[in-house]
């Protein structure tokens, strides 16, 4: 099992731009967690309606299988918004259980490493 590193922040703080960089320059794969959304979540966003937790958890849950799966074979990095303790927990948990490594962007770079 390979690595996963998740990169964070809120809408347009450059996780998805900082993901795909990172993950080209150790060679492993990019995923975007937005690509994860079901449609019923993007026709809400699209609406300017912000998502409850429960349309929250089955995205997070397609995320983490996404994540396991692609790290099974490389490196995985990967862009999610996860911004409450929960939502990362939920992702640690099911994607990552023996350590985590991630990034918040917030406009600038901040590393944060638990568990390694």
């Amino acid at each position: 099992m390979k690595a996963a590193i998740m990169v964070m922040g809120v809408s347009g703080s450059g996780k998805s731009t900082i993901g795909a960089a990172l993950a080209d320059a150790i060679g492993g794969i990019f995923l975007d967690g937005d690509d994860y959304h079901p449609q019923t979540n993007i026709d809400h966003m699209a609406a300017g309606k912000p998502l409850t937790d429960d349309m929250r958890w089955p995205w997070l849950d397609t995320l983490a299988s996404a994540v396991q799966k692609a790290r099974s074979d490389q490196v995985t990095v990967f862009a999610c918004s996860a911004l409450k303790k929960t939502y990362r927990e939920r992702l640690t948990v099911q994607s990552w259980p023996a350590g985590r490594l991630g990034s918040m962007t917030d406009g600038r770079v901040q590393c944060c490493a638990e568990g390694l």
